[in-house]
């Protein structure tokens, strides 16, 4: 099984909202780089949402759909 980096957030905010939208689907995800990304916002690297590879179309539609209402 592969996980694949389905987008790239600026705050742990944004990070959270993803990901509850996620699991909401049954869809589970990592969130890399959060502690790093919170800590150290200057780095501007991002808290990246990574799922399983046979879950991105998905959750791709999960994502736009979760980022457009906002």
């Amino acid at each position: 099984m592969k996980y694949v980096t389905l987008a790239t957030v600026d705050d742990y905010h944004h990070a959270h909202i993803l990901s509850a939208a996620l699991e909401a689907e049954s869809i589970l995800c990592i969130e890399a780089n959060e502690a790093t990304a919170t800590l150290f916002p200057h780095f501007r690297q991002g808290i990246q949402i990574r799922v399983k590879d046979t879950d991105y179309l998905k959750a791709k539609v999960i994502c736009d759909r979760t980022f457009k209402t906002q």
